[in-house]
């Protein structure tokens, strides 16, 4: 049996495993534990590795068995999950912008694009069907998570999120830190945005005097329990 936590983060949902128990067996645990209609379900597995100097290591694999950079929300999921079951206080991530054009890495890659539909479509196409053509495009060889935004307000985006190896998700922290560098740099949008996603909205603030976006947003556990093993 393996122990688990589930946790979301505006609804982009997360299973936490000790790396102890994954036994290397990462991309087949996240298959199986992340189907949605034959398992737990959830986007990715974030594995947790406790070292000895006290400090934690993430792996994060998605819901097909690839595995990812990073995740914001999935790293404050495992936060929120510690801050609860070892009274941890504090917990900080620092991930540093670089963007050119529309293409943004904010510890992973993320393509965006501005949209003026409501209904984020773009080229006549769904912006579900745009993001799947463009996620696994061979101008990304390691495919690419994608973003529709569009701007409310010069303090407000909403956007949409089609993510690598996982497909359409409610949020996503680093999505949303890449739609905001993204409207800051290219829309000249406030350097504090409200970011509104199907799951909820988060905010960023990014000072043009500091190379770290800060992201805040809510975290939840859902449950903990036990599984079957492969």
């Amino acid at each position: 049996m393996i122990p688990f936590v589930k946790a979301h983060a505006c609804g982009n949902d997360f299973l936490i495993l000790e790396e102890s128990v994954a036994q290397r067996n990462h991309a087949a645990l996240a298959r199986k534990l992340c189907a949605r209609n034959t398992s737990i379900g959830a986007d990715g597995i974030e594995f947790l590795e406790r070292r000895a100097n006290g400090e934690f290591f993430l792996r994060l694999f998605n819901a097909d068995g690839s595995e990812a950079e990073l995740s914001g929300n999935g790293t404050r999921c495992v936060a929120a999950w510690l801050a609860q079951s070892e009274d941890l206080m504090n917990v900080t991530l620092g991930t540093h912008g670089n963007v050119a054009g529309a293409m943004v890495n904010v510890g992973n890659p993320h393509f965006v694009l501005f949209v003026d539909s409501d209904d984020f479509s773009a080229h006549s196409l769904s912006w579900q069907e745009l993001g799947a053509r463009i996620s696994s495009s061979p101008l990304f060889p390691h495919g690419t998570n994608v973003e529709f935004v569009k701007i409310l307000s010069p303090d407000e985006i909403a956007f949409r999120i089609f993510e690598r190896g996982c497909g359409p998700t409610t949020s996503s922290g680093t999505g949303t830190c890449a739609s905001s560098a993204a409207a800051m740099a290219l829309r000249e949008t406030s350097r504090a945005l409200t970011a509104i996603a199907e799951g909820g909205a988060q905010r960023t603030v990014w000072s043009t005097n500091d190379g770290v976006m800060r992201l805040t947003g809510p975290a939840e556990i859902i449950c903990t329990g036990e599984v079957f093993g492969l």
